[in-house]
């Protein structure tokens, strides 16, 4: 009986020294992956921000082109407007010369 009982206390010690073995590896191994996993985060991190810096900078080139279209398309509207405006003023002036030369000619000099 007694041998039996120092039997099962020999085996539970044992077996509380492969749980406390095994924890470790576990706590180990476990250390080992949160390891890896925030190297993984970091490098996934930094790949985002390339990326999003990438993104801004091709948002930003289109932007500077579409602004340079828009500021030609401007500019060309501009002109044509100033052209049409000159032609109308060009005209409206050469009508208002030629009532001037018709009331000239159309004058009596006593």
């Amino acid at each position: 009986m007694v041998l039996t009982l120092l039997f099962l206390t020999i085996l539970s010690f044992y077996f509380l020294f492969l749980i406390k073995k095994l924890n470790k590896r576990i706590n180990n191994i476990s250390n080992s992956i949160n390891s890896q996993l925030d190297k993984n985060k970091l490098y996934l991190l930094d790949e985002l921000d390339k990326i999003k810096e990438e993104s801004n900078n091709l948002m930003i080139s289109e932007l500077h082109k579409i602004q340079r279209y828009n500021t030609e398309q401007i500019n060309k509207k501009h002109e044509q407007l100033v052209s049409n405006e000159l032609k109308k003023l060009r005209s409206d002036l050469n009508k208002d010369l030629d009532d001037i030369v018709e009331s000239v000619k159309n004058i009596k000099v006593y």
